[in-house]
């Protein structure tokens, strides 16, 4: 029985040992095959993620450049406001100046539309043919696209660079699809997009997708600002500025060669999808890298990433879905790793076990115990080994993947931080460690976001940025970060809100990158636009005060020589010679201020010779006293000693004239004292004297007040142009700017002392000459008188009361005048009396030809008649252009009691 049972025994003994390595086999391939599963669902899990981090970057570095480029139109509508029909070569000039094609990689097209009405039409192309300058032939094809009569035309006038099938081009055609988004531009007073489509230069290559573009537009009005209404919008449209982009070019300048290998990445205007037009913008699987014919929607299978950006009126939706790859090929290392060592491990239990079973069929009895103590032991060690080598693999490989990730955070110069739910520092990267002053293994956990921040910046991150990410996952904003020192740091910043698998927050990261060159790019763009500006407004004034000058010089012309045909007319006794000489006198101050209005519009020229300045300056003072509140206290003290100087009478003046009024805004309130002293003052070889100075005599203009006074630093930049400490709108920043080129340009110099609450002190030398000899000074109502001998002069000016006072004061002298209006009656006159006149004096500024004009036609018809030119204002440029035509004199009007006869006498005389 017992045998019997032990045969039973055996034989189940035997059948279990066949059995056992089968199972052994069976359960290590699939412990094995669980571990793989593992594997691949981690590193899967890592490919995720990793895929959307690069399309996330990818869509904010898309967004940004998109932004990058929308945000060159503002400038394109302050040019386009404010040039009103811009020229050609101003045009170029502008955007070569603002580099758009070498700062936007794929800026296909800036262009600049305008408005024009059916009226105008003829006008504007004759304008837009005859605009010669960048070509010399204009544009005698130009015309508007397509023909025909319209109620009013949205002409491109300007395409840079130079596309002629775009030139002339009408955006306001009824039949064309974009004149609906040229109309909801102008009404809607934005930026508006358009869906990807082909330039007009491209339409006749349809078979390039990456031809394809995208069109931003920004509507002009009148005066730059946008109306409030919508019908005042469509009233007051002047036209439209617009930019395209290249479709491909742009997506390649930002697409990362890693995200192309591993995914299809897919743009499509979401707009355009919603109205069946063609909606696809990018396909890295189109033709040639560009965008797919197909214009459905990206249903792609589960894996793919969307990201939406927003680009003007419209949105992108970007499509990225992994790259299938092999069974084989889609397995990590570690996965293969797992594999081959689980199947090793099933063959050597296999054999051990098969071992040990043969062994127990043999020894059964004696070796049952030590083999169950065995197995024991084995499945202990294989169950230890199993956990530490998992445990092994999961450290090594956790501490790999933080040390690179670790290194890629502390190579950027961007900010980078990660924070618990409660505001405590989790991560600060390499940079951000620099900036608040730690070490590179200092632990930060005790450092809050409050304490990164300045408490504005703070409050943003803290109250908006926080809890809007945890709303929508992630937000942005312009903030700022605090350096160690207390610098306030502006940035960009995004922060991520990060949750677990149950959808709990865990932690907060961050990305802040450093705008202050931007900012001050910015700042200093503001600045030269206010430059430009306060230019421009320099040179309005300059012409308006050289069309005033002219007009009142004939003016002055008139009263100045009629008051002394009238005082020579009446006995030296007659009562009216006291109201005479009164006339006389305002007139000659008129003068003075006319000189002085032109000498600041430039409009003068320098007149270098010796001047008593003493005189000067005290007519200056007498001027300013006028202007001046009466709340300003102006004291002037004036050496009664002769200082000569080789200047210019009129700038001199203005030099004083200047300080005073600086001086006198620096007072607080507009209340205190401002000193004017002019003195004596020399140096010698030891002796300190002010910077710039060499030794010798100087005269001494001192401008003192008890103002506010300067700091430091604005008494280093008293003298730039247009620097100025006034608010917008209160000062140009010239006054001292222009004093200083005055002073420069007498060979003198000047110095500033000033402190905070003490007022300001302006020193200006000039170099002293010796007194002239006294046959050198010729006062200005000393004038000769002489006679001529019955010369007739033919006198041409459009004023009739100047022409008649100056046919008086000639024929007083002994000539006879003939007077014309203008010039084409002078020369009609020349041409029926040849050889009658011995003088032709004409005015500069007539209505149908000007003087030079009638010295040019004079010189063909008479070459030996003299000619002399009157003129309310005489610049360089006139001098210059009349000694060319072998004008004998140009005289300024206002001067012409003074010097007209004497100069005629001389000119015959010769």
């Amino acid at each position: 029985m017992q045998t019997a049972n032990s045969r039973a025994r055996a034989t189940e003994s035997e059948g279990w040992a066949r059995l056992l390595p089968l199972v052994v086999l069976l359960l290590a391939i699939a412990a094995t095959a669980a571990l793989a599963l593992w594997s691949a669902r981690v590193h899967q899990a890592q490919d995720r993620a990793l895929l959307e981090r690069r399309t996330e970057a990818f869509g904010l570095a898309l967004s940004s450049r998109v932004q990058a480029y929308v945000d060159t139109l503002p400038g394109l509508r302050q040019f386009g406001v404010f040039r009103q029909s811009p020229t050609d070569a101003e045009f170029s000039q502008y955007v070569r100046a603002i580099s758009l094609q070498h700062r936007f990689p794929g800026l296909a097209l800036t262009f600049f539309a305008e408005r024009v009405a059916s009226a105008d039409r003829a006008a504007y192309l004759a304008a837009v043919r005859g605009d010669r300058s960048e070509n010399p032939q204009g544009h005698p094809d130009w015309a508007i696209q397509p023909a025909g009569e319209r109620p009013k035309y949205m002409v491109i006038r300007h395409v840079y660079p130079l596309d002629a099938i775009s030139s002339g081009y009408d955006l306001y055609d009824p039949a064309q699809s974009y004149r609906i988004a040229v109309d909801r531009a102008i009404a809607s007073g934005s930026n508006v997009a358009t869906g990807p489509l082909l330039l007009a230069r491209d339409r006749f290559t349809k078979g390039k997708p990456e031809l394809t573009s995208v069109v931003i537009r920004m509507p002009l009005y009148s005066g730059g600002v946008i109306p409030d209404s919508v019908e005042a919008r469509r009233a007051n449209a002047q036209g439209l500025a617009g930019i395209s982009f290249n479709a491909k070019e742009l997506v390649g300048s930002v697409l990362s060669a890693e995200l192309t290998d591993e995914a299809h990445i897919r743009i499509v205007d979401l707009s355009s999808r919603r109205q069946n037009q063609n909606a696809v913008v990018f396909d890295s699987q189109g033709p040639a890298g560009g965008t797919s014919p197909d214009n459905t929607a990206d249903n792609a299978a589960g894996g793919a990433v969307r990201f939406a950006i927003e680009v003007a009126d419209r949105s992108w939706e970007i499509v990225v879905t992994p790259k299938p790859a092999s069974p084989v090929g889609a397995l990590h290392s570690d996965t293969w790793l797992v594999i081959g060592f689980g199947a090793l491990l099933a063959v050597a239990f296999t054999a051990m076990t098969r071992t040990l079973a043969n062994a127990s069929r043999r020894a059964e009895a004696g070796v049952r115990a030590a083999t169950a103590a065995l197995l024991a032991e084995r499945d202990g060690l294989e169950k230890s080994e199993s956990r530490y080598r998992r445990l092994f693999e999961s450290s090594e490989h956790a501490l790999e993947h933080q040390a690179r990730l670790t290194a890629i955070l502390d190579s950027t110069p961007d900010f980078v931080g990660s924070a618990d739910v409660h505001g405590r520092n989790l991560f600060l990267n390499l940079a951000w460690r620099r900036l608040q002053g730690r070490g590179e293994t200092e632990d930060v956990s005790a450092l809050t976001i409050a304490e990164c921040h300045p408490p504005w910046a703070a409050a943003i991150v803290l109250q908006q940025g926080m809890p809007e990410a945890t709303r929508v996952g992630v937000w942005t904003g312009q903030t700022a970060v605090l350096a160690a020192d207390g610098r306030e740091i502006p940035v960009s910043q995004v922060i991520l809100c990060h949750r677990d698998a149950k959808g709990d927050v865990t932690h907060f990261s961050t990305v802040a990158r450093d705008l202050t060159e931007q900012k001050r790019a910015e700042t200093e763009r503001r600045a030269l636009e206010a430059q430009l500006r306060e230019s421009q407004k320099m040179e309005s004034v300059g012409t308006l005060a050289g069309g005033v000058a002219h007009d009142f010089n004939n003016v002055l012309a008139a009263i100045l020589g009629n008051t002394a045909l009238a005082a020579e007319a009446l006995d030296e006794s007659h009562p009216a010679q006291q109201n005479l000489a009164r006339v006389k006198q305002a007139a000659s101050r008129a003068r003075s201020l006319v000189q002085q209005i032109l000498t600041f519009s430039r409009r003068t020229t320098q007149q270098f010779s010796l001047q008593s300045l003493g005189p000067l300056v005290e007519e200056a003072v007498s001027l300013l006293r006028s202007t001046l509140p009466p709340t300003v206290n102006l004291r002037s003290t004036i050496t009664t000693e002769p200082l000569f100087v080789l200047a210019d009478s009129a700038q001199m003046q203005q030099v004083v004239m200047n300080l005073c009024t600086n001086a006198w805004q620096a007072l607080p309130e507009g209340r205190g004292s401002v000193d004017v002293s002019l003195a004596a003052v020399a140096y010698g070889p030891g002796d300190a004297m002010p910077r710039g100075l060499q030794p010798g005599h100087y005269a001494r203009i001192r401008v003192k007040d008890d103002g506010i006074g300067m700091a430091a630093l604005t008494r280093q930049r008293v003298f730039e142009p247009f620097f100025t400490t006034k608010r917008v709108g209160e000062g140009t920043g010239l006054g001292l700017a222009v004093v200083h080129g005055i002073v420069a340009g007498s060979s003198g110099a000047i110095t500033v002392e000033s402190m905070p609450g003490s007022g300001s002190c302006f020193d200006v030398y000039l170099p002293r000459h010796p007194e002239p000899a006294l046959g050198e000074a010729i006062a200005l109502d000393e004038f000769e008188r002489p006679t001529g001998s019955g010369e007739e002069i033919l006198y041409v000016d459009d004023d009739e009361v100047v022409a008649l006072t100056m046919q008086a004061l000639l024929e007083r002298a002994g000539y006879r005048v003939t007077c014309r209006a203008n010039g084409t009656a002078a020369l009609a006159q020349l041409e029926a009396s040849p050889g009658r006149f011995a003088l032709v004096i004409s005015d500069f500024n007539m209505p149908d030809m000007s003087g030079l004009v009638v010295a040019q036609r004079l010189r063909e018809l008479d070459p030996g008649l003299p000619v002399v030119i009157t003129s309310g204002y005489v610049t360089d440029d006139l001098q210059e252009r009349a000694k060319a035509l072998g004008v004998k004199a140009v005289l300024l009007k206002e001067y012409s009691l003074e010097r007209l006869v004497a100069l005629v006498h001389g000119i015959l005389d010769e």
